[in-house]
């Protein structure tokens, strides 16, 4: 599920800067459908470009989510 299909989501990156809003790991985890756990997994192996904000902060550019989301194989 894209953030644009997201109505919640959608308000939510709407107020926080549209294109270059910064998605927690939680976020792009429920969009994913998967865990927190697995989002951070697939950043420690390239696969999502994280932004490091603290040792314990991770953001996801929304730019960089939609690129993702994208890469993946359709079934």
């Amino acid at each position: 599920m894209q953030a644009d299909h997201n109505p919640v989501l959608k308000t939510s990156i709407a107020s926080r800067g549209g294109e270059d809003a910064l998605l927690t790991t939680q976020e792009v985890a429920d969009l994913l459908g998967v865990t927190r756990r697995n989002v951070n997994q697939r950043i420690q192996r390239g696969e999502i470009k994280g932004v490091k904000l603290s040792t314990r902060t991770t953001r996801i550019a929304l730019s960089e989510y939609r690129r993702y989301v994208a890469s993946l194989p359709t079934a």
